[in-house]
């Protein structure tokens, strides 16, 4: 029997759905994914037509985009800009944990 070590890409894929479940709680699913080069989870809530895209980025960095559709358009917000570019999030526990304490508005 073979052992394969997961990838990059696929170890972000479970950390991902492992630390964003609270985003079930407030009406959130799993939507998409890719594990390619820049790996990324979508999430969607469909009552409320809004999306989040966690982004594994180039240079190991995690970033958000948050999209909310209005009534002429879609808002976009990236949680990059928001929080400082000159500090950047490497672990998903940390990026989930921020979103939960300081970032929820933007999601409900």
């Amino acid at each position: 029997m073979e052992i394969y070590e997961l990838s990059q890409g696929e170890q972000f894929l479970i950390e991902v759905i492992r630390f964003f479940r609270f985003l079930r709680g407030i009406g959130y699913e799993y939507s998409g994914f890719d594990i390619g080069r820049e790996p990324y989870v979508e999430f969607r809530n469909h009552r409320t037509s809004h999306k989040i895209m966690i982004i594994w980025e180039e240079y190991q960095e995690l970033n958000v985009l948050f999209e909310r559709k209005l009534f002429l358009g879609v808002k976009t917000t990236n949680l990059k800009e928001v929080i400082s570019p000159k500090r950047p999030i490497i672990s998903v526990k940390t990026l989930a944990e921020l979103i939960q304490s300081d970032y929820l508005h933007l999601v409900q």
